[in-house]
């Protein structure tokens, strides 16, 4: 890790310099330092205001709001697209089918296929 990473960032001291002057008489007393009179004026400056990333936030919630209808659309539309494959049977048709699903526990699908192949021939549909 580079040493300047830890450093303190002060942007409005970017392009100041302070210079220590000679040490005093007293050990324990600190340095005397010698400040520019820019550093001074940049010391009262006020600070940038921090950035609040409110464009992001925002594109970030439409985003999720678009995501969101999308995921809702696709979900009716695949609720209401799926049709009753039985719709058309008789009613000795509909049984044979209701009983074939639980048997074999296959789709919809399958189950047609096997039973209208047959007849609608239940024992002849599931060996």
């Amino acid at each position: 890790m580079n040493s300047s990473d830890n450093d303190l960032h002060y942007p409005n001291l970017v392009h100041c310099d302070i210079i220590p002057g000679a040490a005093s008489t007293n050990k324990n007393a600190p340095p005397n330092v010698t400040i520019s009179f820019e550093c001074l004026e940049a010391m009262d400056a006020p600070l940038p205001e921090l950035y609040d990333f409110h464009i992001e936030k925002e594109i970030e919630m439409k985003m999720k709001q678009n995501q969101d209808s999308s995921t809702a659309l696709l979900t009716s539309i695949a609720l209401n697209s799926k049709k009753d494959v039985t719709e058309n049977f008789t009613l000795f048709q509909r049984e044979a089918f209701k009983k074939m699903k639980s048997i074999t526990d296959a789709s919809d699908d399958v189950c047609v296929s096997l039973l209208s192949k047959t007849g609608f021939k239940l024992n002849d549909s599931i060996e």
